[in-house]
């Protein structure tokens, strides 16, 4: 049986996957995914495990003859061009070596595919633990890596749906500095005030987060990070 759940809204799941996502239930989700991957991806899909919604985006967890595989699609088509973009620069990320899930080519060699008013793109399942905030060495780990993507994103390639300048991280800090969460320790703050940089703009906004969702962080402080 498919379990469907929201990643962060309070919303009934299975109601939201009949009003945005025009499925009746899970059962047929799965059974259009089924379709959807084979004919797209040449895969065939057994089962679908599990789904995730957060807002107008879907992930499903399929057990297929292939292995296990993710996949990823959204049904706002004013996102579609920067998914385009996304899925372009995991490969790019993936083929230098970066710790990043990447898109699994179509038929026809996309990487995102867009079909019945969805863009989809199709994942291998990247097996892990979540982050043990406890442990020093994990959340120090978690930083360099995440460190060194965004140093790596700083020689992409140009990426259309995200021409527009990046006010870069110093001034990405200050604004979150300008109203930080209650729980944020005060003295933490002021220090960061105290060594901020200055900032020239970056070329181009990056596609990454700019930190790790609380979800991957169990018993960290704050409602989103």
């Amino acid at each position: 049986m498919t379990s469907i759940e929201m990643l962060w809204a309070d919303d009934d799941p299975h109601q939201v996957l009949q009003e945005r996502f025009g499925f009746l239930d899970a059962g047929q989700a799965t059974r259009w995914l089924a379709r959807s991957v084979e004919e797209h991806w040449g895969v065939e899909a057994t089962d679908c495990t599990r789904m995730v919604i957060s807002d107008h985006n879907a992930l499903a967890w399929l057990t297929t003859t292939a292995g296990p595989r993710i996949a990823k699609w959204s049904v706002d088509p004013a996102r579609f061009a920067r998914l385009h973009d996304a899925s372009a620069v995991t490969q790019w990320l993936a083929e230098g070596g970066h710790p990043v899930s990447a898109p699994i080519p179509s038929h026809d060699g996309w990487l995102q595919v867009d079909f019945d008013g969805v863009s989809m793109n199709l994942q291998q399942v990247v097996q892990g633990d979540l982050l043990d905030c406890d442990s020093p060495d994990q959340v120090r780990e978690a930083g360099r890596v995440l460190a060194g993507l965004h140093a790596a994103l700083l020689d992409a390639p140009p990426l259309p749906s995200v021409a527009g300048p990046d006010p870069g991280l110093a001034a990405t800090v200050r604004n979150w500095l300008g109203a930080p969460p209650p729980q944020a320790p005060a003295a933490a703050v002021t220090r960061l005030r105290q060594i901020l940089p200055e900032d020239a703009p970056r070329r181009c906004q990056q596609l990454v987060h700019g930190g790790l969702p609380r979800r991957q962080c169990p018993g960290a402080p704050g409602p989103d990070q």
